[in-house]
């Protein structure tokens, strides 16, 4: 069974036809590049799938075929962390948000030394159109964690940080 969590109601869409009656396995996929932490985003007969390799998949959301496959960067690797409960690499732990009617895809990376930066793809076939910093304005981003689900309103991207597991260093909660 598929299921989208995007603060709408739009009209579900029909379960693959390969779904058992009892909502089994519609499909699987052994082609992703690390783990993946954050919840998978469905949009546009999509599923949008991010891994902790900072690696952004997409899936025909009906037969599991891979669609298109695009790299952030390099990611951190945890051993280089103070304290945390990803490993061993931290690169995209937040679900993206997308812009369905703009065709945009919008993905927070942690990536090597230790900075976050927000991606804008193209949702039809993964072209990144533009990056920037996005970390929090504290004075150690490596102890500020990105980790809740990107949110998108009139135009803008809200991004939310909190701590590391663990408590370690001097963070705060932050939204940008």
């Amino acid at each position: 069974m598929l299921a989208a969590c995007s603060g709408a109601s739009p009209p579900a869409p029909s379960a693959p036809a390969s779904a058992s009656a009892a909502h089994g396995i519609a499909w699987q996929s052994q082609v992703l590049d690390g783990d993946v932490y954050a919840a998978p985003l469905v949009v546009n007969g999509r599923v949008i799938v991010v891994t902790q390799h900072a690696g952004v998949y997409a899936f025909d959301a009906a037969t599991g075929r891979p669609q298109w496959q695009a790299s952030l960067g390099t990611p951190v690797q945890a051993a280089s962390l103070p304290c945390g409960d990803v490993a061993p690499e931290v690169g995209v732990l937040s679900r993206p948000v997308a812009d369905a009617a703009h065709g945009l895809l919008y993905v927070v990376a942690f990536l090597a030394p230790a900075h976050h930066e927000l991606f804008i793809l193209e949702l039809g076939g993964g072209r990144i159109r533009e990056h920037r910093a996005v970390d929090a304005p504290s004075d150690s981003p490596i102890v500020e964690q990105q980790r809740g689900a990107l949110a998108l309103s009139h135009g803008y991207v809200y991004v939310p940080y909190g701590g590391l597991f663990g408590d370690c260093g001097s963070y705060h909660g932050w939204v940008v």
